[in-house]
């Protein structure tokens, strides 16, 4: 159904392609017909090519073709817009690299225009087909929940929240019965798991819903097995990090091998690639002003103090790596070794050292952080791949062997130029265990969405001159 799903939305954006070309070739808003000839045209049809697999690789990375009635309007309304947006992105950033530049404006803007609307309204009507339907339906599906914890009950007030999803729930059974949620309605429960052939015998049960704990990971295999044989459809919320830091967990193939992922970090394979794209994208202009600013301020920062204009050091990477991050120098040469006389005076808790009025900060040292104009030579660290936009402060080698345990997963990404402790009140935050703690919401959070307004929320803050 997913591969017909797709299908058809390359057949809509086809059709709002060929309508966007219709509209530009006519004289529409005192424009000019579109002038085209064979290369003009090509040009056109490659930036189609590009919008549908961009369409493909970002749908299929957002679980786009999940059931429609799993949707709520507002969710499936979120889902395309952003589905569109990212593909704008993304379209952009391509024309940008093949240099496609004849391509008309007035025409892309019809064309994603169209795209959204067409694509939209396809989906709001299947979702109104499909809930009609299943609303009509005379024969909803049983379920049968196994497990009587809290969690059960978090699965039970989806189904009635949900009621066009066409289920209702026959009745649960518990594993152990001192396990029974007080919230429980006894009355809906049909006995103990070891009764569960004899249920599905009694009782009229289309599916069966598992809610295991990790106490009954191996001793729910027959009882899947009695499922199976009777042909019931199986669903299995497995409990088994539970109380563990393990943020999240999914069922994949490795190869031809089923395993299950436990990974503490948000992004995947595709999302990796389009937080990547994300980078190149915002990274080639920011190189761009990296180069202005040098020639403005390189014969000020020489003039001021000795040493050079740009500061290499060294510092720790996602997941260990050693990298060399590049700032305008805004200190004094023998800044890294006045350092332990200041220590007394750090402001921050923890593994981290900042000073307020540092006296190794240069004249020019000081406005350049005021207005963040520091960080820009990162972008040559963020073009190479070292670094992110968005991410975690790069840590020093000396700040890590502070480090507690827990503190550790906050290198498990790039680190990026700004973040969400940079944007939430920097200079209010003075404990490190309190950074930390942003970081892994950043880290356990992540979206594009979420990279997009850091970066907004990061440019507000340099031009309110308190840096990042």
């Amino acid at each position: 159904m997913a591969a017909v799903s797709r299908l058809f939305d390359i057949l809509l954006i086809w059709t709002a392609f060929l309508y966007a070309f219709y509209l530009r070739k006519m004289p529409l808003f005192g424009l000019d017909p579109l002038y085209l000839d064979e290369r003009i045209i090509f040009l056109y049809y490659r930036l189609l090519i590009i919008t549908v697999i961009a369409h493909i690789l970002i749908s299929q990375t957002l679980n786009y073709y999940l059931s429609l009635r799993f949707y709520t309007y507002p969710q499936l309304i979120a889902k395309t817009s952003k589905i569109i947006f990212i593909n704008f992105l993304v379209v952009t950033l391509a024309l940008f690299i093949l240099r496609d530049l004849v391509i008309s404006r007035f025409f892309t803007g019809i064309f994603y225009a169209l795209y959204f609307c067409i694509l939209l309204a396809e989906k709001l009507l299947l979702k109104v087909f499909t809930r009609r339907l299943t609303s009509l339906a005379t024969s909803p599906r049983h379920i049968l929940i196994i497990g009587c914890n809290d969690r059960s009950l978090v699965i039970t007030g989806e189904i009635y929240k949900h009621l066009e999803w066409g289920y209702t729930i026959s009745g649960y059974l518990y594993f152990a019965e001192d396990r029974i949620s007080p919230n429980m309605d006894r009355s809906r429960i049909l006995g103990n798991v070891k009764d569960l052939e004899k249920i599905l015998e009694d009782h009229v049960i289309d599916e069966v819903i598992f809610v295991a704990n990790r106490d009954y990971i191996f001793e729910i295999d027959k009882y899947i097995t009695i499922c199976e044989t009777q042909g019931k459809t199986i669903r299995i919320y497995l409990d088994i990090f539970e109380g563990s830091y393990v943020s999240k967990f999914r069922p994949e193939l490795f190869g031809h091998i089923p395993v299950f992922t436990f990974h503490t970090i948000s992004l995947g394979y595709m999302q990796n690639i389009m937080k990547r794209l994300i980078d190149i994208a915002g990274g080639i202009p920011g190189l761009l002003i990296f180069i202005l600013f040098y020639f403005i301020f390189a014969p000020i920062i020489k003039l001021t103090s000795r040493g050079p204009v740009l500061f290499r050091q060294r510092r720790i990477g996602m997941n260990n790596r050693e990298i060399y991050i590049f700032k305008f120098r805004t200190m004094y040469e023998d800044a890294e070794k006045r350092k332990q006389e200041l220590m007394a005076q750090n402001e921050l808790k923890g593994a981290v050292f900042k000073m307020k009025n540092d006296p190794r900060i240069t004249p020019i040292g000081g406005f350049l952080r005021q207005y963040s104009i520091d960080e820009f030579p990162q972008f040559i660290n963020v073009l190479a791949g070292d670094m992110s936009l968005v991410g975690t402060r790069p840590p020093t080698p000396d700040e890590v062997e502070k480090y507690d345990q827990w503190h550790r997963r906050r290198i498990s990404i790039k680190p990026g130029i700004t973040g969400l402790w940079q944007v939430s009140g920097r200079n209010a935050v003075t404990n490190f265990d309190d950074i930390v703690r942003l970081d892994l919401e950043y880290v356990d959070n992540w979206t594009i969405w979420l990279d997009i307004k850091i970066i907004l929320k990061t440019v507000v803050e340099v031009f309110r001159r308190r840096g990042f």
